[in-house]
């Protein structure tokens, strides 16, 4: 038996399913899978692959104190193995009980994984899915540059637009309609900034502020404080940025689902 399927059939084991399992192999403790994604989120710890579609995580015999101790702290159960790598047969040597590892998923995300692309490029394994995910990222890469000026262009007209509402409006929804403006290129020029796991709320907050801006545009038509084609053209350049907003929105929420 080969030492992943040898690994994958220990985590089966029903006094296992619990567990992290963690099998010293060489220099290093090993875990694969569901245990190496839990060990790099709740330790840091890098994650390689061990074949596509599966990570692992190698923790050196040096700091298996270190790790185990965080472990414990956390309230994680795990159960320590020595593997004969001559006989091909594992035997446990500790065993801590603790709370449930609930996660699921094998890999943080393959096609974001430069060990696994460097992989790819030997194997030819999703070579040409992985040139299509690396082109669509640099499309939404390009939107996000778009969306600044796209807004921008729009904010120019709509505060020409809110200049000329009446008095008594101006300063009531007015006002209000500019602070949702500007909170919004805020939250654009927020959106650059940040790491990409955290872009998906931005971008969810601004679509709301599209919405707001949408609404409160349809009011002060409604009530006459704006004329038809200022109606029209306000309309228009929202749907332009509201079109780069939700393809971001698509595009982020693919990609948060790939790496959790």
């Amino acid at each position: 038996m080969k030492f992943l399927e040898m690994v994958e059939a220990l985590q089966e084991e029903e006094k296992n399913l619990n567990k992290i399992i963690l099998v010293k192999c060489g220099v290093f403790f090993v875990a694969i899978g569901k245990d190496a994604i839990l060990l790099h989120e709740a330790l840091g710890l890098n994650v390689i692959c061990i074949k596509p579609g599966i990570c692992k995580v190698g923790i050196p015999i040096s700091n298996c104190i270190k790790y185990t101790d965080k472990l414990e702290k956390l309230g994680y159960g795990y159960t320590l193995y020595d593997y004969n790598s001559k006989n091909k047969k594992v035997e446990s040597k500790y065993e801590y009980d603790g709370k449930t590892n609930n996660e699921t998923e094998k890999n943080i995300g393959c096609r974001d994984c430069k060990y696994y692309q460097k992989q790819c490029l030997y194997d030819n394994i999703y070579i040409f899915d992985i040139l299509e995910e690396r082109k669509r990222k640099q499309e939404e890469q390009k939107n996000e540059l778009i969306l600044i000026p796209k807004y921008e262009k729009y904010m120019e007209y709509m505060l020409q637009v809110i200049l000329k509402l009446p008095r008594t409006e101006k300063f009531n929804i007015g006002n209000e309609f500019k602070n949702i403006m500007y909170k919004m290129l805020e939250n654009i020029l927020y959106l650059n900034k940040i790491e990409i796991s955290k872009r998906l709320y931005y971008l969810k907050l601004i679509d709301a502020e599209l919405n707001t801006q949408r609404t409160m545009i349809r009011i002060m038509f409604q009530s006459h404080w704006i004329d038809e084609k200022k109606y029209k053209v306000s309309m228009e350049l929202l749907y332009e940025i509201g079109k780069i907003v939700g393809g971001l929105i698509k595009f982020y929420a693919k990609n948060n689902k790939k790496s959790i």
